[in-house]
């Protein structure tokens, strides 16, 4: 079994952003757990130990992660994405990759480009 703990940040909003933020609770692999809130939401139930950003620049320039996950039924927006490959972390997404069919294209590109793993 794995006994490597990681610090694992996560960007999203309502029902997605939950799941995530349970799922990895749940793992057994977390040694901390970082959040942005897309609504810019603070949880009516702040976790303990956990960190919160407003800002998803913010929060990967300042949060030493070791992985992303994107938990959003709006999509990634691109920015971001291509600020935490440029960082060189493994990223998930859990929920919507884009809005729409030009915005996967341009997304996927980004994504093709990547050394580190992608996970959807």
């Amino acid at each position: 079994m794995y006994d490597r703990k990681y610090r694992i940040g996560i960007i999203g909003e309502g029902c997605f952003l939950d799941s995530a933020i349970k799922a990895w609770l749940a793992s057994g692999q977390l040694a901390s757990l970082v959040i942005c809130d897309r609504r810019g939401a603070a949880s009516a139930q702040p976790i303990a130990g956990a960190e919160y950003y407003r800002d998803e620049f913010e929060m990967l320039a300042a949060a030493g992660l070791d992985a992303l996950e994107f938990a959003s039924g709006a999509g990634v927006e691109r920015a971001v994405l291509e600020a935490a490959i440029k960082i060189g972390l493994p990223l998930a997404v859990s929920g919507a990759l884009a809005g729409g069919y030009t915005e996967v294209l341009a997304l996927s590109a980004a994504i093709g480009a990547m050394r580190e793993p992608f996970m959807y």
